[in-house]
């Protein structure tokens, strides 16, 4: 896994941390695997406390892999603002940086205390803000990129907005919000 990490190790440093770049295959999990990961990662969190199973969602930005264009977003936590249009640019360039000299895609970008977690769907990339850890946050990220997969409308929709650059149309905006707050905010369904 490529982390692009600018924690600093001083209070008032700038400068990104390349040190903590680990190699990462970008070859996509097929479903098979993911069943598996499913299975393996309910069992094994029916023995946490819902402390260890949640993070704190920040953000949800989906944008085109190749232009850095936002597609969509969400905020879960209106106190921290993020910028959408920004952070896609921004993760875009790096993961561009990262594909062409190391050969490998970016996986997590870690500021301060924020998490950037990057998952491809070609040909858009995930990218999930938040805060803290959980052991589940990966399974979250693949069981949602596996429904958007699955869901022709919304898949459409969005492709039709990297085409168009015009913002989603509300109801399938509304699906994508309704099935991120189903599968971030809510660890009791991924437990039951």
């Amino acid at each position: 896994m490529h982390t692009f990490d600018n924690s600093p190790s001083e209070p008032h440093s700038s400068e990104f941390n390349f040190d903590h770049l680990n190699s990462h295959n970008s070859n996509s999990t097929n479903f098979d695997e993911l069943d598996e990961l499913t299975a393996d990662v309910i069992t094994s969190s029916r023995g946490l406390s819902p402390e260890e199973q949640d993070e704190t969602p920040v953000k949800f930005i989906i944008f085109s892999a190749d232009s850095g264009l936002c597609v969509f977003s969400k905020t879960f936590n209106e106190k921290t603002a993020i910028d959408a249009l920004l952070t896609s640019g921004f993760l875009s360039a790096i993961n561009k940086f990262s594909s062409e000299i190391f050969a490998n895609t970016v996986d997590s970008v870690k500021i301060g205390e924020f998490t950037l977690l990057l998952k491809p769907v070609h040909p858009f990339l995930i990218c999930y803000v938040y805060k803290e850890h959980s052991d589940l946050i990966n399974y979250k990220l693949a069981l949602f990129s596996k429904m958007l997969r699955k869901n022709k409308a919304i898949w459409d929709a969005l492709i039709d907005t990297t085409k168009t650059g015009l913002k989603i149309n509300f109801t399938k905006k509304n699906v994508l919000e309704k099935s991120l707050n189903q599968i971030f905010l809510s660890h009791a369904s991924l437990c039951s």
